[in-house]
């Protein structure tokens, strides 16, 4: 808020409280520190399987969600992640895909408008993406894509 003074005989300005504009800035900061952090949240560090033909993904990254299958250093199992979260079960993940999709579903629609990445480990079973898969199948998702790096080129 400004505040102004009156002037006094020695003919000073009036001057301004600049503290909340700072707390703003301080506060804006921290919401950028925030939302970046989150943002990476998606891509796990995986080996991905290499295809010749492997493209990017259409649309925005918020426009879909990815799915990491990866194996666990501890115990050597499979897990599910979907946005930094682990979901170390089959029902756990249908649970999540099936709220994504509910929310991402217009009144009166049949099939959801939640576009699905899968992102797998090349070390993992082939099974874990068909859960994946049975998932979106399960909940009326029907864009769904299969993460690939390119080979390189000799």
């Amino acid at each position: 808020m400004a505040r102004r003074r009156r002037r006094s005989d020695s003919g000073g300005e009036a001057q301004m409280d600049l503290t909340p504009m700072i707390d703003v800035v301080f506060q804006l900061i921290i919401f950028f520190m925030i939302v970046t952090d989150m943002t990476s949240a998606d891509y796990v560090s995986l080996t991905l399987p290499q295809a010749r033909n492997a493209q990017k993904p259409d649309g925005s990254e918020k426009d879909f969600i990815v799915v990491n299958i990866q194996k666990e250093k501890e115990g050597g199992r499979n897990i599910f992640r979907i946005r930094g979260v682990k979901l170390p079960t089959y029902k756990d993940l249908a649970k999540v895909i099936e709220i994504e999709a509910a929310a991402s579903r217009k009144p009166g629609q049949k099939l959801s408008n939640l576009k699905v990445i899968i992102r797998c480990d090349q070390d993992v079973e082939y099974r874990y993406v068909q859960d994946v898969f049975k998932a979106c199948a399960m909940n009326k998702v029907w864009k769904v894509a299969v993460a690939a790096d390119q080979p390189p080129e000799e």
